[in-house]
């Protein structure tokens, strides 16, 4: 569901089904926090920036400081710009600029 949204805006970065918000999108940021042992404030933090990064990566601009314009991509062709540090687009070949010459 969360993407039907073509244009992304910071209310889509949360819509999405209760399960796949808490298995993709809630649990590896605690499992870490969990693994480690970290003391329950770090984990907020570490909460509070990734949902802080996601409502900016939805916000619609081009913002210098992050990938927004790579993920505004991912929403409108929805077969690019799938990672998040581009690693593994880089290996399957699913960045924009390797699908979409003219980007």
């Amino acid at each position: 569901r969360h993407h039907e949204w073509k244009s992304p805006v910071a209310i889509a970065a949360i819509y999405s089904h209760p399960f796949e918000q808490i298995v993709s999108n809630l649990s590896p940021m605690v499992i870490g926090g969990y693994l480690f042992q970290s003391h329950v404030a770090l984990v907020t933090l570490f909460l509070v920036i990734g949902i802080l990064n996601t409502l900016v990566a939805h916000c619609g601009y081009d913002l210098k400081f992050t990938d927004s314009k790579g993920h505004n991509l991912h929403h409108a062709k929805s077969d690019v710009n799938f990672g998040f540090l581009g690693l593994f687009d880089w290996i399957h070949k699913t960045r924009a600029s390797d699908k979409y010459k003219n980007i």
